[in-house]
């Protein structure tokens, strides 16, 4: 509305994209709110611009020789829209670039030691350093030979810490890895409730490399499914981990297994404090346990007790 009447052009209904938005939510099961009738509004010196994840499109406008992008606000609806667009604005190229080197195992002020001279600040390149709860990513920017050059000697400098690059996640790593090797995996799971599970099939194409998973939350079910009574009087240590790796291991059949068990919060647990997690992976050449403190909260405390279980298959 903001550009229609700083451009002085009346809005027009386009009852063709109308009716594309209100199939849309017809394939959802609801029925267009009425709100939703101003997404089918155009200037008649727009185009339309598709929208592939959303139903509100975009426009590109043309007039007196510039030009107007106008684009949804969520980000996952924008960026790709974005991608398509920029292409055909014909811009000046600058050598620019940026790669983005993820982490896992390693702080940041062990990255910044490792790196040394690489960690550099000068106008043509620089590298930053940004926590995440997937691990910490290694930022290189600048001009694209010195980015391109500088990014391959950070991964040679960092070695198996840098588990991937750019958009990808641990669970896109991890399909990736298994699909590779033709292999298979499991979980059981403790104080994740499910979610190493959940964040292994966000991937699609989950169901050719992941036979399932259970959540042994208390005492009696880990004993159900295979965890040896003898160790359950402390659930939280490396040889219960172990332990449920290979009963979820045996129960699948799979080639690797993954589990996770720890104290979320917000109490202490038999001794330990909170943040005290164990994840364990096993597989043909045996099983690897690794004991963690995470700070944080109990929902960060679950979520990065995820990203350390599948960083097991990759770092």
């Amino acid at each position: 509305e903001a550009v229609a009447e700083a451009l002085g052009e009346p809005l027009e209904l386009d009852e063709a994209v109308l009716s594309e938005i209100e199939a849309l939510f017809l394939a959802r099961g609801r029925s267009m709110p009425e709100a939703n009738r101003k997404q089918a509004l155009k200037i008649p010196s727009a185009t339309w611009l598709k929208n592939p994840r959303g139903t509100a499109p975009g426009w590109w406008v043309r007039k007196e020789g510039r030009d107007l992008i106008l684009l949804p606000g969520p980000p996952p609806e924008w960026r790709p829209m974005w991608q398509e667009v920029l292409p055909r604005l014909d811009l000046p190229r600058r050598p620019y670039a940026e790669r983005v080197l993820k982490t896992w195992g390693i702080g940041e002020s062990d990255i910044v030691e490792r790196l040394g001279e690489l960690f550099k600040r000068e106008e043509e390149v620089e590298v930053g350093t940004y926590p995440k709860l997937h691990g910490v990513e290694v930022v290189v920017r600048g001009r694209e030979d010195l980015v391109a050059d500088l990014s391959e000697r950070i991964k040679k400098r960092l070695l198996k810490e840098v588990w991937g690059e750019g958009e990808l996640t641990l669970a896109e790593a991890v399909r990736r890895r298994l699909e590779l090797e033709g292999a298979t995996l499991a979980t059981m799971e403790s104080l994740t409730g499910g979610l190493l599970g959940a964040e292994i099939t966000r991937v699609p194409g989950a169901s050719r490399f992941y036979l399932g998973g259970v959540v042994s939350y208390s005492v009696g079910a880990k004993a159900r499914f295979g965890v040896p009574e003898a160790l359950l009087a402390k659930t939280v240590s490396a040889e219960t981990a172990k332990a449920m790796a290979e009963a979820a291991r045996a129960l699948f059949g799979s080639t690797y297994a993954l589990a996770t068990t720890g104290v979320a919060g917000p109490d202490p647990l038999e001794g330990e404090p909170v943040g005290t997690v164990f994840v364990a992976l096993t597989g043909p050449k045996g099983t690897e346990v690794r004991r963690y403190r995470f700070p944080g909260d109990r929902e960060v405390v679950r979520l990065r007790s995820v990203y350390a279980a599948l960083a097991l298959l990759l770092t």
